[in-house]
């Protein structure tokens, strides 16, 4: 079988090692990585796969034809492939990729694959899809790139042939198409080291001990400047908390921020920031006994029974959706943070 998995996230890379390695190892597998400003460092062991990168750096700024970017799309799509994995539909590479590949082999199988929360979580917005609406539209008809179709938001590309969500039972995906669960979980991560070795994940690094107790903070990235200064505030708030009751504080960032984006939040001996890109989830499996905790990172998803887990993004962010596991628990303001070390 000939497989090919396109990922745009350090996320998306994970998940997609992770589904080589259990279920395509002994077969002809190829990852297409979309690289961006923020994603992506060279020290991943990409020489151990067969790897193709398309540099997105500034593809945002559509202006005119991209040649270069059509002449790799239609390169990529000269390969037989079974089997794709995707986890953006609407982004315009993995569109335009998808629709090329598709017309190439109708019986190509095509796999969305869960991206975050959106599977579960509305995001939609009439004026905002609209925008995207008459951007696709310009893309398609003025600039060229013909083979678009009009997907404007994450499950609703007509050329996927199924999904693949860690929690079927609470998508909102409307579709007639089989959604079947993504069995992602501790228990599996830990059996497979080549994972942790492809990022070059030492956890040795950050001197974690199932003896200790932590609060390991995973940051959201692309917020506004407001809600920063509340994120700001509650790790700042958790640092006084940790010394109280001896937990040590891990503040994960998100590939988008860099340390300079906390210069107003005030550092101890019990505060560790972590700016390299590798998945939140490494962190978590090697922590025991201790809370996670993040606006609404989907990072979470994965339930570890020996910590606590909290969603706080009512404290900072102007969002709100019913999307509730039972191992999460949300908290509404900054006193409920008083709880959680109960």
């Amino acid at each position: 079988m000939n497989v090919l998995f396109v990922v745009n996230t350090e996320f998306h890379l994970f998940v997609s090692l992770y589904l080589y390695y259990n279920n395509y190892i002994n077969n002809n597998v190829k990852f297409i990585v979309i690289k961006s400003k923020f994603r992506f460092q060279d020290s991943y062991q990409f020489n151990k796969l067969n790897v193709e990168f398309i540099d997105n750096t500034d593809f945002n700024n559509l202006k005119k034809y991209n040649k270069n970017i059509i002449s790799q799309i239609n390169n990529i799509s000269t390969n037989s492939y079974d089997k794709v994995y995707v986890f953006q539909d609407a982004d315009f590479i993995n569109n335009l990729l998808i629709s090329t590949l598709k017309s190439k082999k109708s019986k190509l199988e095509i796999t969305l694959v869960q991206d975050g929360l959106v599977a579960y979580v509305s995001d939609y917005d009439k004026v905002k899809t609209l925008k995207k609406r008459i951007k696709l539209n310009l893309l398609k008809y003025f600039y060229g790139y013909k083979k678009l179709n009009t997907t404007l938001f994450w499950g609703s590309n007509y050329l996927i042939d199924n999904y693949l969500v860690s929690s079927p039972e609470h998508t909102i995906i409307k579709t007639n198409k089989k959604i079947e669960k993504l069995e992602f979980n501790a228990t599996s991560l830990f059996s497979n080291q080549l994972i942790f070795d492809f990022f070059k994940f030492d956890s040795s690094k950050y001197s974690l001990s199932s003896e200790k107790r932590y609060v390991f903070f995973i940051s959201q990235g692309y917020i506004s400047e407001k809600s920063r200064k509340i994120e700001i505030k509650i790790l700042n708030l958790l640092i006084e908390k940790c010394n109280l009751h001896n937990y040590e504080l891990i503040v994960k960032l998100h590939p988008s921020e860099s340390i300079e984006t906390f210069s107003q939040f005030t550092l101890s001996n019990n505060t560790t920031i972590i700016s390299e890109k590798f998945p939140a989830e490494f962190i978590m499996i090697n922590i025991k006994n201790s809370i996670i905790m993040s606006g609404y990172s989907s990072s979470l998803l994965i339930n570890i029974q020996t910590n606590k887990f909290f969603w706080i993004y009512p404290m900072i962010y102007d969002i709100n959706f019913n999307f509730k596991l039972d191992h999460i628990k949300v908290l509404n303001t900054i006193n409920d943070l008083n709880t959680i070390f109960e």
